[in-house]
């Protein structure tokens, strides 16, 4: 049997030094074998400075392998692997400018299909080790070495996986607004205000290793995980909604497979970015609160009827979730009108006026652009399978990028 192969993805759009020094000690004191990949996004003044900084990490960590991937590069393999699968008009929904976290992930998927990795640990590029924490990487390799473990991660210290903190400062009461548009029942939202307000004050003390519970308030973050051979059976939502990076974990829920939690939590600081550009993310926020119902409401209806569905095989399998997500994304749209005007009206403007201003006069566009996004999905799904077979054959090597 083929020993499992492992990668180190580090996604970013923002220069990289700092978590680059951070997990590059990591991998040098636990995982040396493993290759660490800075993965780019396009602005060429960041990528010539990470380029740069991997050249010197590289020097100072020399037991260790890491590779800096361009999005020019990235595009090339990617549009190989779509052209012999067929699927060339699929390009725009892995290369694009702009913020789209599930794009990011469905690259991770391809590029590691390509490369043949089994197992793919991830840190996000605005987080780094937190001190006086045993490395993560360890309980990731164990964890993946235990049968029916196909996820397993740890969330933050510092700030917030979900940024609320200007709208909880101007009144705590709008969390429970915000959680209830989103669908989360009341009796709920104590709980959620917990994970992510305790969380992230919960600096290491003990290991501690437990299944997510169902209601995903203590999933692992994206930037903060390992998992294993999922990217080669569900593509995430390609979307600019915050959490459309999360597909794989409501599969791995949805199918019996383990997602575990630990404790080995990095430090989280949001970019500078962030708070000059908040509109870009009161959209993503605001089409995370519609698409947050419909994908948790597709979980748990593919659990209900799992033994079924694995029955069938994966082409099939997957068909049939693209067929519910298009099916959902046709239900209930003036209900989901109604509901984003709600968030904009009575969440939104109570800090953000003219952003809450701009949602109410669009909110029919923000649908659309929301359901465009799932029919993308749908179009991903029903490909998927192909365009891993078509990947597996590329047989791209990281030497390649030296």
């Amino acid at each position: 049997m083929r020993r499992s192969k492992n990668a180190y993805w580090i996604p970013t759009n923002r220069c990289v030094m700092q978590s680059l020094k951070s997990y590059a000690h990591e991998l040098s004191e636990c995982a040396p074998y493993i290759p660490m990949i800075i993965m780019d996004s396009g602005d060429k003044e960041i990528e010539a400075h990470n380029e740069q900084a991997v050249k010197f990490v590289n020097k100072k960590y020399n037991n260790i392998k890491i590779y800096h991937f361009n999005q020019e590069e990235q595009a090339k393999v990617i549009s190989k692997i779509l052209h012999h699968a067929g699927y060339e008009h699929l390009f725009k929904l892995f290369i694009h400018s702009g913020v789209n976290y599930g794009a990011v992930m469905n690259r991770i998927f391809l590029l590691s299909a390509a490369m043949n990795i089994d197992i793919i640990h991830r840190r996000d590029s605005d987080t780094h080790l937190q001190p006086n924490c045993p490395f993560p990487i360890e309980a990731e390799i164990q964890l993946m070495n235990c049968k029916g473990n196909y996820v397993a991660g740890s969330g933050y210290v510092g700030e917030w996986s979900l940024d609320l903190k200007p709208f909880i400062k101007q009144d705590a009461a709008l969390f429970s607004v915000f959680f209830s548009a989103l669908g989360v029942p009341e009796d709920l939202h104590d709980q959620a205000f917990n994970c992510l307000e305790s969380g992230a004050k919960s600096y290491f003390k003990n290991d501690d290793f437990n299944k997510a519970n169902t209601e995903g308030f203590y999933y692992p973050d994206a930037g903060n995980f390992v998992l294993k051979d999922l990217h080669k059976e569900f593509p995430c939502l390609p979307s600019d909604a915050i959490s459309s990076d999360y597909f794989m974990f409501r599969m791995a829920y949805a199918f019996g497979k383990n997602v575990i939690f630990h404790e080995r939590r990095v430090s989280h600081k949001y970019h500078d970015k962030r708070n000059s550009n908040y509109n870009s993310y009161i959209k993503s926020l605001i089409k995370y609160s519609d698409m947050r119902p419909i994908y948790w409401s597709l979980k748990d209806e593919i659990y209900d009827i799992s033994d079924q569905i694995n029955k069938t095989c994966n082409t099939s399998r997957n068909k049939y979730i693209a067929d519910i997500i298009v099916n959902k994304s046709q239900d209930n749209i003036n209900h989901r009108i109604k509901n984003i005007e709600n968030i904009a009206s009575e969440f939104i403007s109570k800090v953000y006026p003219e952003a809450a201003k701009d949602i109410l006069e669009n909110s029919d566009r923000i649908i659309e652009d929301c359901n465009n996004d799932y029919q993308n999905h749908a179009h991903l799904l029903y490909a998927w399978h192909k365009i891993i077979a078509s990947a597996n054959k590329i047989s791209f090597e990281l030497e390649n990028l030296n």
